[in-house]
């Protein structure tokens, strides 16, 4: 039988690996330049009006440009798309360095990757500051579904396929 112990940060990232999540990009644009992120933190909030809720950390470059802007599109990663999310964690990289290494294209204000399961841009309604993140809520405006594509799935700490 397993022990059940405190739980300190690498105990939490340990017990959070297994959870199962999809993977994504919480992107935007500001002042013509693009920012994103890879994002696990994701969640559907309410239907009425239909919101979902990103949790960005608070020193990201991501969440500084989501406040300018108060809009941001979430990408869906499909399975094939592990190298993306690669890029856009990689930190020693640029803002400009990450896009110009993945096909995108700005739709509705913010920029929108090209070959995801599903798409949704959203206006930004509340924020909340909490631990070393900020809770983001968006309301969502346009969305997009790929049926074709199959998520990527985070377990792990690996990359894996979705099973139908």
């Amino acid at each position: 039988m397993n022990s059940i112990a405190p739980v300190d940060g690498a105990g939490h990232r340990t017990l959070m690996g297994r959870w199962a999540t999809g993977v994504s990009l919480v992107t935007t644009l500001h002042d013509g330049e693009p920012y994103g992120c890879t994002l696990n933190a994701l969640s559907s909030l309410s239907l009425d009006p239909p919101t979902l809720i990103v949790c960005l950390g608070e020193q990201t470059r991501t969440l500084a440009a989501v406040r300018q802007t108060g809009r941001f599109a979430v990408n869906v990663l499909a399975a094939g798309q592990a190298d993306v999310s690669r890029t856009f964690a990689d930190r020693s990289l640029s803002t400009a360095a990450r896009f110009a290494a993945v096909p995108h294209a700005i739709r509705f204000g913010v920029p929108v990757i090209d070959g995801c399961v599903a798409t949704v841009v959203c206006d930004v309604l509340e924020e909340r500051p909490l631990c070393d993140h900020v809770v983001v809520v968006g309301r969502a405006l346009h969305g997009t579904v790929a049926d074709e594509h199959e998520p990527l799935v985070f377990f792990g700490g690996g990359y894996h396929r979705a099973v139908r």
